[in-house]
Order: C-alpha cells, then sequence, then structure tokens
C-alpha cells in the first residue's frame, strides 16, 4: 500500500499535521474496538508510533460519502 520511497514524505506531512514527532509507521489492515457502544469497531490502517503513544489512522484513497 505505502510506497517506501512516500514513507518519509507521509512522516513529515504527519508530524506537520498532528504537531507530535513521530517515530515509526506500522502499516495494518485489522479491526479495532472502541470504547463508544454505538460504534461496533473501527479500521485500522496506519498505526503511529510517537511521543505520545500509538495513534491509529485510517487512510482513504477514493472519495466516499459518509452519512451519520
Amino acid at each position: 500500500m505505502l510506497k517506501e520511497e512516500n514513507r518519509d514524505i507521509l512522516q513529515k506531512i504527519l508530524e506537520t499535521t498532528l504537531k507530535v514527532k513521530v517515530y515509526e509507521i506500522k502499516e495494518l489492515n485489522v479491526e479495532k474496538r472502541v470504547g463508544n457502544l454505538k460504534v461496533k469497531g473501527k479500521r485500522v490502517d496506519i498505526l503511529l508510533f510517537t511521543e505520545i503513544g500509538y495513534i491509529g489512522i485510517e487512510l482513504n484513497a477514493r472519495y466516499q460519502e459518509y452519512y451519520m
């Protein structure tokens, strides 16, 4: 999914956006449970190891409408 030559670009974009130091970007494709009773689960595609802990991010490659 993530091209190795683009990994450093993604890391800089994430660090600038999130304002935290990103040590490692790990690609995942797993379902995670969340603490909200109305939400059954959350798909996590990227797991970041940062100076403040772990951050899970879902990346979408195409436009998709979400309805609440």
